[in-house]
């Protein structure tokens, strides 16, 4: 009757290692396996010095077949076992290509999704930090400034003195002018500026802030912003233009709403006409002087209450007609500066693109060096 084996004890039946070597694969680093392996081979040998002792003849193959038996059969696949590191490899690939991809054809959350599980499965990767800054991208992309800005500031801080932390810094104030957080966005540049002057991107910080000061309709500030672009830059031909038309806009021919306002006091309309609203300016000088002249002829005729009421009626379209006047000349200066600043931010508007280096291997297109690089066109 055959005894039941202990459960959980290792099956050795066959004369082979077999049993022992699936579990070395499967529990054990190849460091380890080798040190397990050397303690039953010396405990082998121990007994085949014993055994020589008692039995001479038994010496050579006592000796031996431990020795040269059970390294051959368990240390081959212990220490050079194909798996591991080739595995996390291929594993790596398929989780940043599968996330570039998404990336690329702007299902963000998703790819922010394969990005993190890259960081859960080899946090001590060297693309962890790449990986990182692809996340921030996708946040910002995806339009969720506060994550993005959140994951810039975070990479800045951690990678001070890299490149990347750089980029990372540069990236936040760059979320906060997409989020159109423009006080904050100018700070942000500024400090990135005095932070890293010799930076080849001051010269595009200087020109956001060139930008930023024209939607806020800062003229000269801008102009003098554009001014400091290198000259030697990508950016200086559109910063010297720019900066001329800053100046330009600062002597723009604008109206006054406040005269606009005083002209129809005196003579409803005249303010609509000065604003170039004539059709207005014609139309509230007949309904103005319809109701003086009646209210004029019913007090002429005694005819008191009717007088009274179309003398009401006139100051509410009198007071509306200098209402009118003031706020066609803020319309007029908006529709001004806004068709001057239509071209010039469309000059200030950059496309990001992100280019990876591609090898060809083995038929197959695979990253030569994970990195990200940038180009900003008109």
């Amino acid at each position: 009757m055959k005894r039941a084996r202990k459960r959980g004890a290792p099956l050795i039946t066959d004369g082979s290692f077999a049993p022992l070597k699936k579990k070395m694969r499967a529990d054990m680093s190849p460091a380890t396996a080798v040190m397990h392996c050397l303690l039953p081979a010396t405990v082998l040998l121990a007994s085949a010095v014993f055994t020589s002792a008692v039995f001479p003849a038994a010496v050579l193959p006592a000796v031996v077949f431990p020795a040269a038996v059970l390294p051959a059969a368990v240390l081959p696949d212990a220490v050079s076992q194909p798996g591991a590191q080739g595995q996390d490899k291929s594993e790596k690939k398929k989780i940043l290509s599968f996330a570039d991809h998404l990336f690329e054809t702007g299902e963000y959350y998703r790819a922010i999704t394969e990005y993190s599980r890259f960081l859960f499965f080899f946090p001590d990767d060297p693309l962890v930090k790449l990986v990182r800054l692809k996340i921030a991208y996708a946040y910002q992309r995806g339009e969720q400034w506060k994550d993005a800005r959140q994951r810039f500031d975070d990479l800045a801080r951690d990678y001070a003195e890299q490149e990347i932390g750089r980029e990372a810094m540069f990236q936040s104030a760059e979320t906060l002018r997409l989020e159109k957080n423009y006080p904050e966005a100018l700070s942000r540049y500024q400090r990135f500026i005095e932070a890293f002057p010799k930076d080849e991107r001051v010269d595009l910080a200087f020109f956001r802030l060139g930008c930023i000061r024209l939607d806020l309709h800062e003229w000269l500030v801008a102009a003098e912003d554009f001014s400091k672009v290198g000259p030697n830059s990508r950016f200086s031909a559109d910063a010297a233009h720019l900066g001329q038309e800053s100046k330009r806009l600062a002597s723009l021919p604008l109206k006054k709403p406040a005269l606009a306002g005083i002209l129809s006091g005196l003579l409803p309309g005249a303010g609509q006409i000065y604003s170039r609203r004539y059709r207005d300016g014609l139309t509230a000088l007949l309904v103005n002087a319809g109701f003086i002249w009646g209210a004029a002829e019913a007090f002429e005729q005694d005819q008191n209450v009717l007088g009274s009421i179309l003398l009401a009626i006139e100051s509410g379209w009198y007071a509306g007609n200098i209402y009118s006047a003031v706020s066609s000349t803020t319309k007029f200066n908006r529709r001004e500066i806004e068709k001057n600043l239509a071209p010039l931010r469309e000059r200030c508007s950059f496309s990001l693109k992100i280019k990876e280096d591609k090898g060809e291997q083995e038929g197959k297109t695979e990253p030569r060096e994970y990195h990200i690089s940038f180009n900003f066109w008109f």
